[in-house]
C-alpha cells in the first residue's frame, strides 16, 4: 500500500481520540494511491536558504483542526505530520529534524504550505502532500531543483615571462556553470578551473587561462546557468607586455665568443699536456722493462 496510508494506519496508536471519528478519514487514505498525484510543479531553492512548498486543500467552513490530517513525505521519508490539532514529528526523517514549518494559522484557510529552512544538495527531489478532512482528500507534488545566480566575476590578470595568466572568480551560485573563454577570432582556449565549496553550500569558481599575445587583441569569457537561465559575457582587451617584462624574464646560457689569443693558450696548455703525458708513459714503460731485465739477469745468475 502506499507509504501515506502506511504512516496514516499507525497515526493513532495510544491517542484518546474516539475511533469512530477517525474511521472514515483513514478508509480515504487507504484507497487512494499515490499514481493519482498530478504532475509535480518546480520550485527552486538556493542552497543554505529557506523556500516554501505550496499545498492547498479545500477547507471548507469551520473546520475543526482536530479532524485534519497533513502528512509530507520525501518518497518514504516522512518530512513533516500533523494531526490531533498539532505536529507530531515521532517519525520525521532525521534529516529534516528541526528544519520543517506548518503555517497553522494558514490550514484554518486551506493552506497546508510546508516551510523547509536551510536547503542542503540532499533535498533536491520530488516531495508528496497529502491531506485528509470532513470534505475529502487531497494530493499534491512539487519538485524541488537547488540553484542559485553567481555573482558579478572578479577579474585579475598577472604578467609572467612570455604570457599574461587572466583569472575569473565567479561566487555565490549553484550549481557549477558552463565556462568558455574565446580569443579575437572565436577560438576557444583551454583554460583551468577549480571550484570551492562556502559555508552554505554555495560555489567558488575560479577559472584561469594562460594567453600570449604580440598584438591588441580581444578576449571574452562567457558563462552559463541552464537551470536559472542566466549568462553573460564579459570582454578583456590586451595589449603586448612591455619590453620590461621581457627583461624580467631568466633567458638561457649563451656562447662565449673567446678572443684568438685565448684559444692559442689554451691549445698551448692542451699541448703541453699531451707532451707531459707521453714523456710519462714511455717513462713509465722503459722502467718496466729495466725491472723485468733485471730479474732475468738475477735467474741466469742463480
Amino acid at each position: 500500500m502506499v507509504a501515506c496510508a502506511q504512516d496514516v494506519s499507525t497515526l493513532f496508536e495510544n491517542q484518546d481520540v474516539p475511533v469512530m471519528r477517525l474511521l472514515p478519514f483513514y478508509i480515504i487514505a487507504t484507497f487512494l494511491e499515490i499514481g493519482e498525484v498530478p504532475v509535480a510543479p518546480v520550485t527552486v531553492a538556493a542552497p543554505g536558504g529557506n523556500t516554501t512548498l505550496k499545498c492547498n486543500f479545500d477547507a471548507g467552513k469551520g473546520l475543526n483542526l482536530t479532524n485534519l490530517i497533513v502528512n509530507w513525505q520525501y518518497g518514504e521519508t516522512v518530512v513533516h505530520s500533523f494531526y490531533l490539532g498539532k505536529d507530531q514529528l515521532d517519525r520525521q526523517g532525521q534529516i529534516y529534524r528541526g528544519r520543517t514549518h506548518l503555517f497553522k494559522e494558514e490550514l484554518l484557510k486551506g493552506n497546508a504550505s510546508l516551510r523547509l529552512i536551510n536547503m542542503q544538495t540532499g533535498d533536491e527531489g520530488v516531495y508528496a502532500c497529502y491531506v485528509n478532512n470532513e470534505l475529502g482528500f487531497t494530493s499534491e507534488k512539487i519538485a524541488v531543483i537547488l540553484a542559485a545566480v553567481f555573482n558579478e566575476p572578479i577579474f585579475s590578470l598577472q604578467p609572467a615571462c612570455d604570457s599574461i595568466n587572466i583569472t575569473a572568480i565567479l561566487s555565490g551560485g549553484f550549481p557549477e556553470p558552463d565556462l568558455r573563454w574565446l580569443d579575437s577570432s572565436g577560438r576557444e582556449i583551454n583554460q583551468t578551473s577549480f571550484v570551492q565549496w562556502d559555508t552554505k553550500g554555495r560555489l567558488k569558481v575560479s577559472s584561469t587561462v594562460d594567453y600570449s599575445t604580440n598584438a591588441i587583441e580581444t578576449i571574452t569569457m562567457e558563462m552559463k546557468l541552464g537551470v536559472l537561465n542566466q549568462s553573460f559575457t564579459r570582454s578583456l582587451l590586451l595589449h603586448p607586455l612591455p619590453d620590461i617584462c621581457q627583461e624580467c624574464c631568466p633567458k638561457p646560457p649563451t656562447s662565449r665568443n673567446w678572443s684568438p689569443t685565448v684559444v692559442v693558450l689554451v691549445f698551448v696548455v692542451f699541448l703541453i699536456l699531451c707532451i707531459l703525458f707521453f714523456l710519462f708513459f714511455k717513462y713509465k714503460k722503459k722502467r718496466s722493462q729495466g725491472r723485468l731485465r733485471q730479474d732475468d739477469d738475477d735467474r741466469d745468475n742463480a
